[in-house]
C-alpha cells in the first residue's frame, strides 16, 4: 500500500498492548477451570510483549471488561483462543459444564470433564477462513448474548431462511471488497476481526455499533446493499482504530467540555465526540469515492451519498480548527493524522 494511501495511516497500537498486558497480570481465571494460570499468562504476556494481532479479538473480553457474567465461558474462550495461537501451549482444564469455544470456522462444544489443550486447538481452526474478518452469528466469541442479536431469542424457520439470505449476501460482499477495495479492507480489518450479525426486525434504519471494552468486534445488521455494509465497516473500524489510540492519553484538555453541533448526531456533542465523527467521516467518504472509482454510481445514491458526507467532513473539521486549542497535544496529533488522510482523499 503507497505511503500516500489514505488507508495507509494506523495509530500506534503499543499503548493497547502494554495495557492489555497489565491486565493479563491481574487476571485470575475461574478456579473451576483447573487452568496453569501462570503458564496461560505467561504466554499471554509473551504475546503483548510481540504485539501479536490476535490478541485483539473479542475471544479475549475476560481481560478486556469487567463483570463475572459466565465467567467460566469466557475465561475458558481465554485459554482457548491463546491455544489456538501459541502452539507449544500444553496442560489440561476443566470444563465445570458444557462450554462452547469458538474460532473463525465455528464453534465447538465440550463436554463436561477433562481436556487437553492440544486436543483442543486440533478441533479448532483459525486458518481455514479465508478473510481477516470472521462472522459469529451466536457470540460465542464473546462467551454472552448481545442483545438484538440472532442469539437473543427464539427463531422460527422463517427467521432461519431469512438469516441464511443474509449471511450469503454478507458473503459476497467480503468477497468483493477483497477485489474491488483491498486496503479499505486491510485498513478496517486491521482492528475489526468479528462482525456480529444483528437480527432482522421490522426498522428501517441500518444499526450498527461497536464497544471500547470488546476489541475486534462490531455489531451491525446484514439487510443493507453492499455500500451500506462496508459503509458500517469502515464507521466502526474508524472508532475502534480511534480507541485504540486513545489508550495513549485523552484526546481533549480538560474534564468540562461545552458542546458543538455534531454531523452525525441529533444533539450537542463534546468536542471529542466530533473527533470521533470526523475520522470516521474521513474514511467513509473515501470508501464512496472509490467506490464511484469503481462503478458502483449508476442505480445507486453514491454520488449524492457522497457530496453530504463531505458536507459534513467539512462542517466537522471546521468546528475542529476553531477549537484546536482545546485538544491536547496528542489530540491535535490524531487530528492532523487525520486531516492528512482527508488531503489524500480526491473527492476533497
Amino acid at each position: 500500500m503507497s505511503e500516500h494511501s489514505s488507508w495507509a495511516w494506523r495509530p500506534s497500537k503499543s499503548a493497547w498492548f502494554r495495557d492489555l498486558e497489565q491486565r493479563v497480570e491481574s487476571w485470575q481465571p475461574d478456579a473451576a477451570l483447573n487452568l496453569d494460570a501462570s503458564r496461560l499468562k505467561l504466554c499471554l504476556q509473551e504475546s503483548c510483549g510481540r504485539n501479536a494481532p490476535w490478541l485483539m479479538h473479542p475471544c479475549l473480553n475476560a481481560l478486556t471488561m469487567g463483570g463475572n457474567n459466565r465467567r467460566a465461558q469466557r475465561d475458558l474462550q481465554v485459554a482457548a483462543w491463546t491455544a489456538l495461537h501459541v502452539p507449544n501451549l500444553q496442560g489440561t482444564f476443566t470444563a465445570p459444564q458444557a462450554l462452547t469455544v469458538w474460532s473463525p470456522t465455528g464453534g465447538y462444544e465440550l463436554e463436561p470433564g477433562t481436556h487437553e489443550f492440544s486436543d483442543l486447538a486440533g478441533l479448532l481452526s483459525a486458518e481455514d477462513w479465508p478473510f481477516r474478518l470472521s462472522f459469529d452469528v451466536w457470540c460465542h466469541s464473546l462467551g454472552f448474548t448481545l442483545p438484538g442479536t440472532w442469539a437473543d431469542g427464539p427463531r422460527d424457520e422463517s427467521e432461519h431462511q431469512e438469516l441464511t439470505r443474509q449471511l450469503e449476501r454478507a458473503l459476497q460482499v467480503l468477497v468483493l471488497a477483497s477485489k474491488k477495495f483491498p486496503a479499505c479492507l486491510a485498513w478496517a480489518t486491521d482492528v475489526t476481526r468479528v462482525l456480529i450479525p444483528m437480527k432482522a426486525n421490522t426498522a428501517t434504519y441500518f444499526r450498527s455499533g461497536s464497544q471500547r471494552e470488546i476489541p475486534g468486534m462490531i455489531y451491525a445488521d446484514l439487510f443493507g446493499g453492499t455500500l451500506q455494509m462496508l459503509e458500517a465497516l469502515v464507521h466502526e473500524s474508524a472508532h475502534a482504530h480511534l480507541f485504540v489510540a486513545e489508550v495513549q492519553g485523552p484526546l481533549v484538555e480538560g474534564a468540562d467540555e461545552p458542546r458543538f453541533s455534531s454531523p452525525l448526531r441529533p444533539e450537542p456533542r463534546p468536542l471529542r465526540g466530533i473527533l470521533l465523527a470526523y475520522h470516521a467521516l474521513a474514511y467513509i467518504a473515501v470508501l464512496y469515492r472509490e467506490a464511484l472509482d469503481a462503478g458502483f454510481g449508476p442505480n445507486t445514491n453514491c454520488e449524492s451519498e457522497l457530496i453530504t458526507l463531505l458536507e459534513k467532513r467539512a462542517d466537522a473539521q471546521r468546528t475542529l480548527e476553531q477549537n484546536i486549542g482545546s485538544l491536547s497535544a496528542f489530540g491535535r496529533h490524531f487530528f492532523e493524522q487525520t486531516r492528512t488522510v482527508v488531503s489524500h482523499d480526491r473527492a476533497n
